[in-house]
């Protein structure tokens, strides 16, 4: 994917931008997409890029469009996570890997601010339709699971023909903001 597409993929006029903000893109790879969400935050923002393949990392720049990018050799699915309190997680390619995905978005929670998003991208099929995409979650799938777990306000936002399979690539953003 280009990062034209990616960036078009995330594109959105849902996220606060109006002051800084910290992410974590799990399951970072080269950046495509960290560095497509880096084009949308508040200058001073930062982004944890985390990934098990440190060689993929070694591709992405410490500073993106004056949003600092902290790489981290982890495990999303296993491991305790470099963070605390940010404002979203970004999933791009990454939440189809998950195979308790209600049990795995109900853990990040304790990682996010009162306001926080969750911006994915993902398959737009519940049927898995290559080996490396082994619990795709299609948007109709994605909104009632979002909705199960609190999140106030969900949007499709792009799609875009999917170079493998049959199915579209879709990307969403989901709001929650919690009470206390």
């Amino acid at each position: 994917m280009t990062s034209a597409q990616a960036s078009d993929l995330l594109r959105n006029n849902y996220i606060e931008t109006g002051s800084k903000t910290s992410w974590a893109d799990l399951g970072a790879g080269s950046g495509t997409f960290t560095l497509a969400l880096a084009g949308l935050l508040q200058p001073g923002s930062t982004i944890y890029a985390i990934d098990t393949n440190k060689d993929a990392l070694k591709a992405i720049p410490a500073v993106y469009n004056q949003v600092k990018i902290e790489t981290h050799v982890v495990n999303f699915l296993d491991d305790e996570l470099p963070f605390q309190q940010i404002n979203g997680f970004l999933m791009a390619n990454s939440l189809h890997y998950v195979l308790n995905q209600t049990a795995f978005l109900e853990k990040m929670s304790q990682y996010v601010t009162k306001t926080s998003y969750l911006l994915i991208v993902e398959y737009d099929t519940d049927r898995p339709q290559v080996p490396w995409v082994p619990y795709p979650l299609s948007y109709n799938s994605l909104r009632n699971l979002v909705e199960r777990l609190g999140y106030q306000s969900f949007f499709k936002l792009q799609e875009q023909p999917s170079r493998y399979g049959q199915a579209n690539l879709y990307s969403a953003l989901a709001v929650r903001n919690s009470v206390g």
